[in-house]
């Protein structure tokens, strides 16, 4: 048995790049899906990419893979198709965006043609539903049944990749590809319900995924956790506290912060503080600035990506066009994150780098307030939109 892992996509509604390389707490969804299918005896993986693909080929040179070209004008449709051209065993077809147990793909090997599926009650009609007859899937596609939801995992015999060639190679590019499967549905195509899949189309997603598998949870700072972040921040080393100092973390200086206006929140995981963040300077001119620490105990979690995108989803949630971000440029970690959470580097003016986080347009300017003050300075941070 072989999978195939379609990767090709942008992953505009999450906006980090592909979402493949998204970081969990255990590696990146990649390595969590090669993982479970490891487990489950399969090694076999063709993945096809297009966004992002020197990336994700340097970062897993063991694997093999299937280019589309087109992915900007594309769907999973064609993205399927050629992988299929040249190779057209049995195989379990993936999203690039679905993390899963290593029970889910057991519980699919005993059929020939299967779905993973969940019960899921008014199913957005956006959505891959299907329609089940004595638990065999008779119908599939967008709207279909708005109680029974696909989620990105598909088993298909050597037969049935053969017929799916043939429809793929005919069909409209720009579709997904269980809609195609509809055409030519297998007998016995068995729906199988898992309750431990996550899928992640946008930002929320990708938190509350997080937040179930990981236990995390961002609480808003009040009195009750100040101390808390105060000793936090005392225990990290002084290499790490000269890059990270916004305001005082004295008692007094945090629980007036409290009564600014401002966002002030403390990343937990089963009670312990790992993280810190912020977005404040909402009475100043200009765009409120965003700011996160976490634990230097806690490198490797991605509690910094998932920390960045609370408080970008949540400058999003207040009607924000945008959030300024600074560090020094040579805090070379800092610097991954920004990358990694989408900003890209561009050279303006010499100590200092700034940030913009664009949500809604691509013609956004540095604000004259921020270039007044940082004429001086000579590098910044920038991440747009498509």
């Amino acid at each position: 048995m072989r999978a195939i892992l379609l990767n090709a996509g942008r992953g505009r509604r999450v906006g980090c790049g592909n979402k493949c390389l998204l970081r969990t707490g255990a590696g990146t969804i990649l390595d969590r899906q090669l993982g479970a299918l490891k487990r489950n005896g399969i090694c076999d993986v063709i993945v096809v990419v297009g966004h992002d693909m020197a990336k994700i080929q340097s970062r897993y040179p063991q694997l093999q893979y299937v280019e589309n070209p087109l992915y900007r004008v594309t769907n999973t449709a064609y993205s399927l198709m050629m992988a299929l051209r040249s190779d057209r065993r049995a195989a379990f077809v993936v999203n690039g965006d679905t993390m899963f147990s290593d029970a889910t793909i057991a519980a699919m090997m005993p059929y020939d043609d299967a779905a993973a599926i969940r019960n899921t009650p008014h199913c957005p009609v956006s959505e891959i539903s299907v329609k089940l007859e004595n638990g065999d899937i008779v119908k599939i596609g967008r709207g279909v049944d708005r109680d029974f939801e696909s989620v990105g995992i598909h088993k298909f015999s050597a037969s049935t990749c053969e017929r799916l060639f043939r429809a793929l190679s005919r069909s409209d590019f720009n579709t997904f590809f269980p809609e195609v499967v509809d055409d030519i549905l297998p007998f016995g195509f068995r729906g199988v319900f898992v309750d431990d899949v996550y899928e992640v189309d946008t930002r929320q997603d990708y938190l509350d995924m997080r937040r179930r598998s990981e236990a995390l949870v961002v609480a808003q700072l009040d009195e009750e956790n100040v101390p808390a972040v105060c000793a936090f921040y005392a225990q990290q080393p002084r290499d790490v506290t000269a890059y990270f100092k916004p305001h005082g973390f004295d008692l007094p200086v945090m629980m007036g912060n409290l009564r600014d206006g401002n966002y002030y929140c403390a990343l937990q995981r089963d009670q312990q503080l790992v993280g810190y963040g912020y977005l404040r300077g909402f009475d100043k001119p200009g765009f409120p600035a965003l700011g996160l620490l976490t634990g230097h105990d806690t490198s490797g979690r991605a509690y910094g990506f998932y920390l960045g995108m609370h408080l970008l989803e949540h400058g999003r949630a207040l009607g924000l066009d945008a959030v300024i971000l600074n560090t020094c440029i040579t805090h070379t970690r800092a610097i991954r994150l920004y990358q990694n959470l989408g900003f890209r580097f561009k050279q303006v003016m010499n100590t200092r780098c700034y940030a913009i986080f664009d949500y809604y347009r691509a013609d956004l300017e540095i604000p004259q307030h921020y270039i007044d003050l940082t004429k001086d300075r000579s590098d910044i941070f920038c991440r747009w939109l498509d």
